[in-house]
């Protein structure tokens, strides 16, 4: 008997649409990307979320938009996963499906900024930074917190 697939998707911009890209004032589930998930789900994958966020915010994602069942993993490479959808360029699957983001060229600094830490709930601090490839513009994807920091963890976002 074969295994069913492995289908991982990220969190922010790929299934959730941060509201500093739609200017509503929540963050609202990319629906397309969503109704993708539940097509591979219906087909019997195994279905995965994860986010650089961190687990808690995957697993909470997961279930306000419905998506159960599902598994949360660490998002890095080495699960075996077939096909990952993110909205970043990355090598995590055998094949990986990079999705547009609505509204690319609005910053996701502020928002991301604005994140909370799921150990302390404290706001997240940027601790690196990347150059988003289409706006030219200085983004923060790595963010950390000090709790997560003094267990030597950052979290990347994205």
């Amino acid at each position: 008997m074969e295994r069913p697939l492995k289908i991982a998707f990220d969190i922010d911009d790929t299934l959730l649409v941060p509201s500093v890209a739609t200017g509503f004032g929540n963050d609202t589930p990319n629906y397309d990307t969503v109704a993708i998930f539940k097509w591979f789900q219906k087909m019997g994958c195994d279905m995965i979320l994860w986010s650089g966020s961190g687990h808690d915010w995957a697993q909470r994602w997961g279930e306000k938009l419905g998506l159960q069942p599902f598994r949360v993993l660490q998002k890095e490479a080495g699960h075996g996963i077939d096909i990952c959808f993110d909205d970043c360029v990355v090598e995590l699957a055998k094949v990986n499906v990079r999705v547009k983001r609505i509204n690319n060229g609005k910053s996701r600094k502020e928002w991301n900024e604005r994140k909370m830490c799921v150990g302390c709930g404290n706001e997240l601090k940027p601790a690196l930074e990347c150059k988003n490839s289409v706006t030219g513009e200085w983004d923060g994807h790595s963010y950390t917190c000090d709790c997560l920091k003094s267990a030597g963890l950052i979290i990347s976002i994205g």
